[in-house]
């Protein structure tokens, strides 16, 4: 079962790079927990991830004067997938094929809102969102991703470790060759994933 300390080992491997653990207080773990946040959240927003889709009805907001509705960007989320209308707004089928929820999809766009918050703003009632999240467990994380992120890591770390520029460069080339490896994973997945039943489809 993969963990956090597992992928920021791999990251340091790849640099040739002593192990380390997340007690410790040496630079490579200091670097690490410093770089390793926004390396999976930036890995998450690089493709639709089948692990780390998540649909959720989103939470309404009181906007009386706003031209449309409005609603709390979901706490956890690095991207935006979809936005579906609730499922009594009119037949339709979650194109994604995941099967959490019923309901045709609805334009919709994110801005701040008054309060300096993140909203969506949708005509749908009872939106939901399908969005990817970042607080998915590196547990749940495919090979694949696992070995992309560390390679997105040690492209990080590496100037600040090593100050190798042709190691730079491999970590680099790394990274896009594992990107396109783990979307093609991806996507042979979601292929062999079962189609939603739903009451309306035939």
């Amino acid at each position: 079962m993969t963990t956090k300390t597992d992928i920021w080992n791999m990251a340091l491997a790849y640099l040739g790079q002593p192990s380390v653990n997340e007690q410790d207080e040496n630079d490579r773990a200091r670097k690490c927990k410093l770089f390793y946040q926004n390396a999976k959240e930036t890995a998450l927003r690089a493709h639709d991830w089948t692990f780390a889709r998540f649909a959720a009805p989103l939470s309404k907001l009181d906007a009386p004067n706003a031209p449309g509705c409005v609603y709390a960007y979901p706490a956890g989320a690095v991207k935006i997938l979809d936005v579906l209308a609730g499922a009594n707004e009119g037949a339709g089928c979650f194109g994604r094929d995941a099967g959490f929820v019923c309901g045709p999809k609805t334009p919709w766009k994110t801005m701040l809102g008054p309060n300096g918050n993140r909203i969506i703003v949708c005509r749908a009632e009872n939106a939901w969102a399908v969005y990817t999240a970042s607080t998915v467990d590196e547990s749940l994380f495919d090979p694949c991703f696992t070995e992309y992120l560390a390679w997105n890591l040690a492209r990080r770390l590496c100037m600040t470790l090593t100050a190798d520029e042709s190691l730079l460069s491999r970590c680099e080339r790394g990274e896009l060759a594992a990107l396109d490896a783990a979307r093609y994973a991806n996507v042979n997945d979601e292929k062999h994933m079962a189609r939603p039943k739903c009451s309306y489809l035939r």
